[in-house]
């Protein structure tokens, strides 16, 4: 049974793009005790085996070889509308204004993007998928909201300072300190960004 969950374990993780840092802050279990069961020395009790099945997305059966294969839910597509449109370039009003839809299986919201200051890898027109939080780690791509103000930009941090950073190096970032950069909002992080050609 120990070497069947070592190896279900691993080929779940591969498969799924599960990284054993993933599985720590998914499980709560340390990296030395995972280390240990993925590679057969110990086998997990059952309470941690059901954490990590949940947080592997599989059934507890199949992790133990009860099961000989997994089958997989495909995931839920729907409808996202497109909210409005978000600067790449200055920052621009930020107004909802429903100007379309898309099809996603993410849950987030959609803008369209408008400037060309993410280019190459964002393009004026280009729609981008956004998951709604409102904290983001350095160097993630956000939409960041400013004086009623939104923008699309990398998000960089640095000595009491707030950098937002255009991909198109022709274009300056915009820096915030001190009463700015406390009111600067993160309104999403950009997980996702559709082309159309």
């Amino acid at each position: 049974m120990k070497s069947v969950f070592m190896q279900r374990m691993k080929e779940t993780m591969q498969e799924k793009g599960i990284r054993q840092t993933d599985l720590v802050e998914k499980t709560g279990i340390d990296k030395g005790a995972l280390s240990s069961y993925m590679n057969g020395r110990y086998m997990p009790n059952a309470e941690k085996v059901a954490k990590i099945a949940k947080a592997l997305g599989v059934s507890v059966d199949y992790l133990l070889g009860k099961e000989e294969a997994q089958t997989e839910r495909p995931p839920k597509i729907h409808e996202v509308s497109v909210l409005g449109k978000v600067a790449a370039g200055v920052p621009i009003s930020a107004q909802e204004d429903i100007i379309g839809s898309i099809w996603t299986d993410k849950e987030c919201f959609a803008l369209k993007v408008k400037g060309d200051s993410m280019s190459p890898r964002i393009m004026d027109g280009d729609i981008v998928l956004v998951k709604k939080q409102e904290s983001a780690e350095d160097g993630d791509l956000v939409i960041a909201e400013i004086d009623g103000e939104a923008t699309c930009k990398v998000l960089k941090r640095s000595h009491g300072s707030v950098m937002l950073v255009p991909f198109n190096a022709a274009f300056a970032p915009f820096v915030y300190t001190g009463q700015e950069a406390e009111d600067l909002r993160i309104l999403g992080k950009v997980v996702e960004s559709r082309h159309e050609w």
